[in-house]
């Protein structure tokens, strides 16, 4: 992974370090995947009533709720990030299929 990273150039060279550019590509690669594989997702997920999470058990609220904002970091994903990830997409899969990664859907 670190590999990858380093390919993807200086767009992803802070400061803060490499802990934060991984968080970066790793928040790209989930919101390219989301785009291909579920694109209306974000729009579900606006349109949950919100009642229904009234109405819900607390353990299942607490899960909605770390959705939703797994979801909104995803959405935020900058057009430039998602970009340079796309260049490395077919690698960042292949590395996400060996660490058994690769199976989740968005």
């Amino acid at each position: 992974m670190k590999k990858l990273i380093m390919a993807l150039g200086a767009a992803f060279v802070f400061a803060a370090g490499s802990a934060f550019a991984g968080d970066r590509v790793m928040i790209a690669y989930m919101a390219l995947k989301m785009d291909k594989e579920n694109p209306g997702a974000m729009a579900q997920k606006e349109a949950m009533d919100p009642a229904m999470l009234e109405v819900m058990p607390p353990e299942m609220k607490a899960q909605i709720e770390r959705v939703k904002v797994m979801m909104a970091t995803i959405a935020a994903a900058s057009p430039e990030d998602k970009k340079a990830v796309a260049e490395v997409e077919d690698e960042l899969d292949a590395y996400m299929d060996e660490q058994g990664a690769g199976q989740q859907t968005y």
